[in-house]
């Protein structure tokens, strides 16, 4: 439940999980610079924060697939991490507590070597080799509709064209 707003810059305030931790949000950890004027400020603490990288060390990159697309990923993510390298515009934005209170990175995957599909917190499952997310939240699929858009793109540009060919309509 969201109890507390975070100040992030003077005009943008970030609807916070209580107990969570705010230096984990990705936007403070980005993007935070306190005014340097502010007296009540300790800039050397910010500088620190500033200095954590937002993804853990990694030597290679991993394949995955999300709805049947196929994507490299950094190795050694969190899944929602993960997503983040995908679509840095959009998910670092969206309504996440990072830290599995606000339901609103729920996944369902598939492991490999696995029979069944698995429900998961992206923000807590480690993304691995051959990984396949077959479902996402809505604030996921919100999150992640640039890279499902050309895809959507090509499919109604291929009926438009049979359709200005005379042909009949392929998903008749």
């Amino acid at each position: 439940m969201v109890g507390v707003a975070q100040l992030v810059e003077r005009w943008i305030v970030v609807p916070v999980v209580e107990g969570s931790n705010p230096s984990a949000h990705p936007i403070l950890a980005r993007d935070f610079r306190p005014p340097e004027d502010n007296p009540h400020v300790d800039q050397d603490q910010y500088q620190d924060r500033l200095e954590v990288p937002l993804y853990r060390p990694y030597e290679k990159l991993i394949e995955i697939t999300v709805r049947g697309k196929t994507f490299q990923i950094p190795e050694n993510q969190l899944l929602l991490r993960a997503f983040q390298y995908l679509c840095p515009d959009t998910i670092p934005y969206g309504r996440y507590c990072w830290n599995e209170e606000c339901q609103y990175c729920r996944v369902a995957v598939k492991k490999p070597g696995a029979e069944k599909a698995t429900q998961a917190l992206s923000c807590k499952l480690v993304a691995e080799e051959g990984l396949e997310v077959q479902e996402l939240a809505d604030e996921l699929t919100w999150g992640l509709r640039k890279l499902f858009a050309a895809k959507e793109e090509a499919s109604q540009e291929s009926v438009a064209g049979s359709q200005d060919r005379g042909e009949a309509d392929p998903g008749k």
